[in-house]
């Protein structure tokens, strides 16, 4: 939640504020979310999604490390400009 957050109060001084804007509010949405629901509803998600997330680990684990990569160089050419 604090990253969410951290994400969304640093926005103007970003170099592209619209597409983090949208991926900083999606993980406080989804944060709030799981911080609301009851943990047995996680956990009975949890066993049926993880499963079918396996197969696809490399591609997850690609795409994050892309988007965090991401993130760090706006924040970065953010704060130079």
């Amino acid at each position: 939640m604090l990253a969410a957050v951290a994400l969304t109060v640093v926005l103007p001084s970003m170099f592209a504020p619209a597409p983090v804007m949208f991926f900083g509010w999606i993980l406080v949405i989804t944060t709030t979310c799981i911080l609301l629901i009851p943990w047995r509803w996680h956990y009975w998600f949890a066993q049926r999604a993880v499963p079918r997330a396996i197969p696809h680990l490399k591609a997850i684990g690609i795409c994050s490390l892309v988007l965090g990569g991401l993130i760090v160089a706006d924040v970065i050419r953010g704060s130079v400009v």
